[in-house]
């Protein structure tokens, strides 16, 4: 008896809608009243979001908001488009609200991409910068890098391998905190292969904490750079000097980044304090050294189709109702990974240097961690 009833009252109700508004329209007040109760749900069960797996029956709830603000904009414009037909097309029946509900879901979902795309305009987003195009690595007798990091500490993994295959004598390394012109000289390290080089590295500790049988784990490992203990290990075998490092003595790569917290990480735009920088210096002969360049910064940016998140808070706190637009971490440089691991795709073949790198280290490394 009490299904019957409800079907009944629904029955009535839909029946009153239909006569106000016509079918489609009284289907979308329905769907409203079903999103508003969606919507009063979310309130209620706010503080279980956070909550482990009792906060999974809450995620159903969080697209209620949206579902409210997408269905009362389609009324809205669905009934002005309805009642300028009236004028015309006297009959209300599917056909007039068909035409009249098309420019409704038309314009709702123009909207929904074209609102965050003009705040985040508004808010000067940068746009994505493509990485540098790889350099063919020449056979010189000196190449130099400069990049972020301890400067105690200058030959990482990928100044090692460069080193160990024989392309280059010697390689100078500039670990800095600010960013220097293109062509300002710094004060670095210059480190150069020995004859013994190679054997003494023999029997040194393992550069990760990978067993062997994972080869790809293994090379992943070694592009991100050594475990900070692992680099007293390699400069022993190697003759470095302080040195003034020019870039445009020699080809120079550049590869910078700093991730700061700007005083609200939470808002639309870009952090000032993070930023990364590719740069490539080449020398020419007779002619001013030919460089190019890509920045990037981090940030936040509202997503797009637009989407209204109605929680905040944490796990330690516990979450409560608030509605915002969401937004989503955003980086405008491509990179290959963090820090040690965006030295690679700035040369040719910079996948196989790591692997010959990875292979040789193997064969000469002993088994300690």
């Amino acid at each position: 008896a009490p299904i019957l009833f409800q079907r009944k009252m629904f029955a009535k109700l839909f029946d009153r809608l239909k006569r106000a508004f016509g079918p489609l329209g009284a289907a979308l007040v329905m769907l409203i009243m079903f999103s508003c109760l969606g919507t009063l749900g979310i309130i209620i069960v706010a503080p279980m979001v956070f909550i482990p797996i009792i906060g999974m029956f809450a995620l159903p709830f969080l697209f209620f908001p949206t579902l409210l603000a997408y269905l009362s904009a389609m009324l809205l414009i669905f009934g002005l488009v309805d009642l300028a037909l009236s004028f015309v097309w006297k009959a209300r029946g599917w056909a007039r609200q068909m035409v009249a509900v098309v420019p409704a879901i038309g314009l709702v979902a123009f909207a929904s991409m074209e609102i965050p795309r003009s705040l985040n305009q508004a808010a000067e987003i940068a746009a994505v910068e493509k990485p540098l195009a790889p350099i063919d690595l020449p056979n010189a007798s000196v190449i130099a890098l400069i990049g972020s990091g301890n400067p105690n500490r200058p030959c990482g993994m990928f100044c090692l391998s460069l080193l160990l295959s024989g392309q280059v004598n010697a390689v100078k390394v500039a670990m800095v905190s600010d960013i220097p012109a293109p062509l300002e000289s710094v004060i670095g390290w210059q480190i150069e292969a020995r004859e013994d080089s190679i054997q003494c590295l023999a029997g040194k500790p393992d550069y990760s904490f990978l067993v062997r049988s994972y080869p790809e784990s293994r090379r992943n490992a070694l592009k991100r750079g050594p475990w900070n203990v692992w680099s007293e290990y390699i400069q022993p075998c190697f003759e470095i000097s302080e040195t003034i490092l020019d870039p445009a003595e020699q080809l120079t790569l550049v590869n910078l980044s700093e991730k700061g917290l700007s005083e609200r990480s939470d808002l639309v735009g870009m952090n000032e304090a993070s930023y990364e920088i590719r740069r490539v210096v080449e020398p020419r002969i007779g002619a001013a050294p030919a460089i190019r360049e890509v920045r990037g910064q981090m940030g936040r940016r509202y997503t797009s189709p637009l989407f209204i998140y109605p929680v905040d808070g944490n796990a330690g706190t516990g979450g409560y109702f608030k509605s915002v637009l969401n937004t989503a971490y955003y980086a405008t440089l491509v990179s290959e990974g963090q820090g040690h691991a965006n030295w690679w795709p700035m040369i040719t073949d910079g996948e196989a240097l790591a692997n010959d790198t990875a292979e040789l280290l193997d064969d000469l490394l002993s088994n300690d961690r």
